[in-house]
């Protein structure tokens, strides 16, 4: 199972000196469970919108695939599953 958890930087330094905090065991009961097989996740709010069609005179803005592409990833995909199912 992956998730994405919310820690606080105090919560991370105590849990490196072996101590587990309430605050760090709430961040995983409410963390967000990420589905199994998802796929690369980027930020997408830092995807730079342009107008993607300069060539035919008109005003279309947007993005590409190549724009998605390029984009860092923040999370890999979940390849276990996707090798899983062939």
């Amino acid at each position: 199972m992956q998730m994405v958890i919310n820690v606080h930087e105090r919560d991370i330094q105590s849990l490196k000196n072996g101590t587990v905090t309430y605050a760090l065991i709430d961040a995983v009961l409410n963390g967000k469970t990420l589905p199994k097989g998802h796929g690369r996740l980027i930020d997408v709010d830092a995807i730079n919108i342009h107008d993607v069609s300069p060539a035919y005179g008109m005003e279309v803005y947007g993005v590409t695939q190549d724009d998605l592409e390029y984009e860092p990833t923040v999370i890999e995909a979940d390849r276990e599953v996707n090798n899983e199912s062939k």
